[in-house]
């Protein structure tokens, strides 16, 4: 009989056992089990739109660096390509024309997209003494920010070859249109191969 009783026992316990097994298996998740899952998923979706944004930053970034290039190149070619200009600054357009169509390359329509920063104008006797025509060393010359010629006869002649105007330095500025990437170049025009020769 204790026998019995203790089977029948093993069996219940077997039994109910396997029907809260059962009854567990029904009851699906808990609250907690699925607001961790959330934030798990939440968070790997985070890392990847992250990373996804930064690779269109880099390739935006990119881009307009090559943009900027092909303009400063493209200003440059141009520049080099047109006249001569012994006054520049007192020109309507100057060089600033030519220079500023370059933007047209990459379809920047900005007002900064091309400028040119400054012209500097080659003086073989800047920082020279006083008396440097009976110098035996004069000084070497240097780049000077304002133009001999302008106030005088000189701008309105045609181009002829003398020392003050020689050489001019033209600084070139491209910025992209969210003025992240700003790169210079400087451009050197000469009017040597044009001079025109006198005689007396």
């Amino acid at each position: 009989m204790y026998l019995s009783v203790l089977s029948e026992r093993v069996h219940g316990d077997v039994a109910l056992t396997a029907a809260g097994r059962a009854r567990r298996g029904d009851r699906g998740f808990t609250l907690t089990e699925v607001l961790v899952s959330i934030v798990l998923m939440g968070t790997v979706i985070t890392v990847i739109l992250s990373a996804i944004l930064t690779l269109v930053r880099v390739s935006s970034s990119t881009s307009d660096t090559a943009k900027v290039e092909a303009v400063l190149t493209s200003a440059a070619d141009r520049l080099a390509g047109w006249a001569y200009l012994s006054c520049p600054e007192a020109n309507d357009s100057g060089y600033d024309v030519i220079v500023s169509a370059a933007a047209d390359d990459v379809d920047w329509g900005h007002v900064d997209a091309v400028v040119i920063t400054s012209i500097l104008y080659w003086d073989p006797l800047l920082n020279a003494d006083t008396d440097a025509a009976t110098d035996p060393h004069p000084a070497d010359g240097g780049w000077a920010d304002t133009n001999a010629l302008v106030g005088s006869d000189g701008c309105g002649e045609d181009v002829n070859f003398t020392t003050t105007r020689t050489l001019q330095k033209v600084t070139i500025e491209a910025r992209s249109p969210d003025g992240e990437i700003v790169r210079q170049l400087e451009v050197v025009k000469s009017n040597v191969g044009d001079r025109i020769e006198t005689t007396p």
